[in-house]
Formats: C-alpha cells, structure tokens, sequence
C-alpha cells in the first residue's frame, strides 16, 4: 500500500513541478533613484550620493566627450550626447559602457526625458533652440528659440510639467523654465554664489533640483522659485558637466501565481500524509 502511495505521490510531484514552473510570473525590482554624472577629466561616469554629495566611479565612457545626460525613468535608460560626434549615446547605468544609437546632427549640450509624453529634449547650442531627439535614431526636430545663449543642461520636472535649463555667462548662472511647445526661455533668477553650473536633473520624489558646479567640484540643490543654490557636498570630481537621475539596476524576482500557490499547497498536503503513513508503517 505504501508502495502504491509512493508512486502516486511521486508522478504527481513531477505534474506540480511542472504546473509550479509554468505558474511563474516575474516581478520588477529596482533599486532607488541614482543621480549620475558625467565627469570630463576622467572620462568616466560617476554616481552621486544625493545627501552627501560624493561621487563613486561606475566605469569609463567609450566615447570622446559627453555634455549631456537624460534618463528616460519609464523604460530605465541612461541617455548621453556626444558633442565631438554628434552622436546619441545608449549608457549602461551599470558599467558606464555604451552604444551609439545615431547622429544627432548638431552638438547637444544638455537633455532631460519628460516620461509623461516619451519625449527626449535637448538644446541645440549651435542656435541656441530646444530640440527632440528620436531615441531610436537620434535624429533631432526643432521646437523653437529659447532666447537665452549657452543653456548647457536641462531637466525635467514630471510633476508639474516643467523643463528647466541653466546658463553660465558672464560670472552669472541664469535659471530658466522653457516651454516645451515653443522653445521660450523664462527667467527665473541668478543662482548666486557659484562659479559654472553645468549640470541639472530633478528629483521628482523630494521635488528637487540638483546642479552640479563644474569648477569647484559641488553638488548643489537650487530653489526653482528664487533660484538661490544651498551646498549638498564635494562631489569628489572636479569637472562634472551633466546629471541625471536614473536607477542603477533593474531586475525581476519569480513569484508564483494564484494556481501556482494551490499547487504548492496540494504537494505539501500529499508530502505530509506521506510521512504519517510511513511512521504508522514503521510503528
């Protein structure tokens, strides 16, 4: 009889291992929000401690000079600009490694991704225009003239709809808003007190803007009300010239469906009665 109960426990084991494999479903883990820059002395992409400021080297940038990073948060992928080719630049977030997507067709100093329309924006400083990049070809369309000179970097607010530029001239670091219908630059203030600002991304979760000042090697947070800029920490490398916010890593974890949770239960159910039967055999 014990015997008999052995084989049926057995074949439906393997029937439920089966069902427990197919039953399988897979869900996204990711890490928290990562600020990362672009630092051009090394070469290198960094990450950036966002209470402290520190950076840590993640890995050498395979091309000759990126200016701008932009991360499109829906689909975790780190954007950079090249602006010695022109080229549209796919980063691994993990190892700082990456491929070229296309030509862009003029030099990008800044980006920003606003995940609520999949749209990629860039400044085009050869004319001083808000641009879109297809971020499959990397191919760019005019949107219109901001009216400010040398907007070196950008970033996106996805919470109230808002693009953010920077321009260092002339001992001053102008805070913008652009409309992104149009191109239109808007004033917002002097971020005073702070040498090149070339570096934006916003963090959506606190409601901050960050910027990095590319001389004195600071991480910063700035008011987009008054433009005034307060101090984070030193990050560590001196001549980081963009920013942006991206997860680190993104993987999936199994998990078993509803039928997969009876199942389990069904072969731990005839898993204990097996053993009942055997020690009442044994006794």
């Amino acid at each position: 009889m014990l015997n008999f109960f052995g084989n049926i426990y057995y074949k439906f084991r393997n029937i439920v291992l089966l069902l427990l494999l197919f039953s399988m479903t897979f869900v996204p883990i990711a890490q928290s929000q990562t600020i990362f820059g672009a630092d051009d002395a090394s070469n290198s992409l960094i990450s950036i401690d966002q209470f402290t400021g520190a950076g840590t080297f993640v890995g050498n940038l395979d091309f000759t000079r990126i200016e701008a990073l932009a991360c499109d948060t829906n689909s975790n992928t780190l954007f950079g600009a090249d602006i010695i080719t022109e080229e549209l630049i796919r980063i691994s977030a993990s190892s700082g490694n990456g491929t070229a997507v296309g030509v862009i067709g003029t030099v990008v100093f800044g980006m920003a991704y606003d995940p609520n329309t999949d749209t990629l924006f860039g400044v085009d400083t050869v004319v001083d225009q808000l641009i879109k990049i297809n971020t499959e070809t990397g191919e760019f369309t005019p949107v219109g003239l901001i009216g400010f000179r040398n907007i070196l970097s950008l970033a996106f607010d996805s919470n109230t709809n808002t693009l953010y530029g920077v321009n260092p001239d002339l001992d001053e670091n102008l805070l913008v808003t652009i409309d992104t219908d149009t191109g239109e630059g808007t004033l917002v203030g002097d971020i005073v007190g702070f040498e090149i600002i070339t570096g934006l991304t916003f963090d959506e979760d606190t409601n901050t803007l960050f910027a990095s000042d590319e001389l004195t090697g600071e991480l910063l947070t700035v008011d987009t009300d008054t433009a005034e800029g307060s101090v984070v920490g030193d990050i560590g490398f001196e001549t980081v010239s963009a920013l942006a916010r991206c997860r680190a890593r993104f993987f999936n974890i199994p998990t078993l469906s509803e039928w997969g949770l009876i199942a389990m239960v069904g072969i731990l159910g005839i898993a204990g009665f097996m053993v009942l039967r055997r020690r009442k055999v044994i006794a």
